[in-house]
């Protein structure tokens, strides 16, 4: 389950991110995970409270945006929507895209 390395990641993130003397506890983090990212939202969301337990993170709301995954098609030249890497141009057939979008995992925001 690296879903639970990948939440300790992310509060490491936004903990760094805050001055040391931040006293306050973090309510909200908000993050945006690709769909070509092989990351399980769901387990995500299940492992967070888990990796935040004792940090100022402990009651905060994990919040996910899915980003889409498209593709430009290099043989026919359309950018596509993608759901897999093995996934065939849905218009051609081939396999020979580029990815644009959809691979990644970020932190977007914390409160």
């Amino acid at each position: 389950m690296h879903e639970l390395s990948l939440c300790v990641q992310i509060l490491n993130i936004v903990m760094a991110a805050l001055p040391e003397d931040h006293p306050e506890q973090i309510s909200i983090i908000r993050i945006a995970v690709g769909e070509l990212a092989g990351v399980d939202a769901d387990v995500l969301r299940y492992s967070f409270p888990i990796a935040a337990r004792q940090t100022r993170a402990e009651m905060a709301r994990l919040e996910i945006t899915i980003v889409t995954g498209m593709a430009e098609c290099l043989s026919c030249g359309q950018k596509v929507r993608i759901k897999s890497r093995s996934q065939a141009c849905p218009l051609c057939g081939t396999f020979n895209y580029v990815i644009l979008q959809g691979e990644e995992l970020r932190v977007r925001s914390a409160e």
